[in-house]
């Protein structure tokens, strides 16, 4: 299904993609609440890319990491380990990390464990565990072999 998206949507989007105009996380908090997953989606990664300095967006980005679009709690929960609050942040990454044929999302996930370093350490048993239960809940196909 494609979704439509109106002129101001587009030029909001284009914003949010590349910082135009956005110097500080108060600029783009609102946009974590629009009805677009495509503008919470850039929303969150600009408040991931501002690092401490997305501190004030804390409330919406928690928020976030309920966001129907897994896509938009990937970068909400990197934004959220850069402030430091890894507890409520790691459990939403390893879980989209784990989700099977969720290719794209996955991999956001595991780029952004990836990317936290030793922050990840304490999360590495909770990491494996999701991960074994993802590949041996999937549907392998069967051979024949005669």
């Amino acid at each position: 299904m494609v979704r439509r998206v109106s002129q101001q949507q587009r030029e909001q989007i284009l914003d949010l993609m590349f910082m135009t105009g956005i110097s500080k996380a108060q600029d783009v908090m609102a946009a974590l609440d629009d009805k677009n997953a495509s503008v919470r989606y850039w929303a969150a990664v600009n408040l991931a890319a501002m690092a401490e300095a997305a501190t004030p967006a804390k409330a919406k980005l928690l928020k976030a990491l309920q966001d129907e679009n897994q896509s938009v709690r990937v970068p909400a929960a990197e934004a959220l380990c850069n402030i430091g609050l890894e507890k409520k942040a790691m459990p939403v990454l390893v879980k989209i990390a784990a989700i099977p044929g969720e290719d794209y999302d996955s991999a956001l996930a595991v780029t952004a464990l990836y990317a936290f370093g030793d922050k990840v350490k304490p999360y590495i048993p909770e990491i494996k565990k999701a991960m074994f239960f993802s590949i041996f809940s999937q549907k392998l196909p069967r051979k024949r072999f005669f």
